[in-house]
């Protein structure tokens, strides 16, 4: 099992500001998601990753994610599931295992009530795709 804490100094965004509008028409990726994909990408490796998760350990598995959000400014009114993906993108430039491999996605919400940051606790756990129980049959 892998785990790491990622700090922010601001408010960590919605994937509704993911994606801002072409004045020619169609999207494009907001340069601040980019960059906090980035962020969060260079922390996972600061914190271990890459020892982790090795090209050669990633080719047979399939990983169990947990996300807890700990949340400073307006806490009620936040939405967690609205970070999820640009989390997910961020982790999968970290270890470089695919998020269709993502079995489960558990999310929670925390309010910060020691500090004036907003987290990110990465918990993920890997499992070997053989004997990993995807058949609804099998349930």
């Amino acid at each position: 099992m892998y785990s790491a804490i990622i700090k922010f100094a601001g408010k960590l965004p919605s994937i509704n500001q993911m994606y801002l509008p072409r004045r020619s028409g169609g999207v494009y990726l907001n340069p601040e998601i980019a960059d906090l994909k980035q962020f969060i990408r260079d922390s996972l490796i600061k914190q271990g990753c890459k020892q982790y998760f090795t090209e050669e350990n990633n080719k047979n598995k399939v990983l169990e994610v947990e996300l807890i959000f700990v949340i400073k400014q307006n806490f009620w009114k936040r939405d967690c599931t609205n970070i999820i993906k640009f989390v997910e993108d961020g982790i999968v430039q970290a270890i470089t295992v695919d998020d269709r491999f993502n079995m489960r996605v558990a999310t929670r919400k925390v309010e910060n009530d020691k500090d004036e940051f907003e987290y990110i606790i990465v918990v993920i756990q890997d499992f070997d795709k053989s004997t990993y129980k995807v058949k609804w049959s099998e349930f």
